[in-house]
């Protein structure tokens, strides 16, 4: 019998391969592990980094011919999202990294989950929309600790 056993990695073109690897490791605090250029076509000549933190893999993907990467923006259901355990010290170091988010500060979703959720998105470098999560997350600590976000 198939099974699907989680997601395996999630795909970003880029225009600009060093912005996003930074972003993603020096920001995000992801590791990079594996990268090649593509000498098959139709990627011939297309360079690939892969990163990951956790069990979370994104593939950066920067075609040779940039024609080819179309703008993603903000539409309907076009994002990912990361599981992210210290929300507040993570927005706080991707805004001072000059990143801006859609929203002051995370919503929380008391129904949304069992357990309470918590979320906040932005645009990475290359347009992707990324969502921060946090689960596990009460409405009584909404007060405490969102004056942390506005410095």
């Amino acid at each position: 019998m198939a099974l699907i056993r989680g997601l395996a990695d999630i795909c970003i073109h880029t225009g600009d391969m060093r912005k996003s690897l930074d972003f993603y490791k020096n920001v995000l605090g992801f590791e990079q592990f594996y990268s090649f250029v593509s000498k098959k076509k139709p990627d011939e000549g297309t360079l690939y980094n892969f990163v990951r933190a956790g069990s979370c893999v994104i593939i950066l993907a920067q075609p040779k011919n940039l024609n080819k990467i179309k703008k993603l923006g903000n539409n309907n259901g076009n994002h990912f999202a990361l599981d992210i355990l210290g929300l507040d010290e993570l927005v706080l170091k991707v805004k001072k990294a000059g990143y801006v988010f859609e929203q002051d500060t995370p919503d929380v979703l008391n129904d949304f989950f069992p357990t309470g959720y918590r979320s906040i998105s932005l645009l990475g470098p290359s347009g992707e929309r990324i969502a921060l999560v946090e689960y596990g997350y009460t409405e009584k600590q909404e007060y405490s600790q969102l004056s942390l976000l506005s410095n």
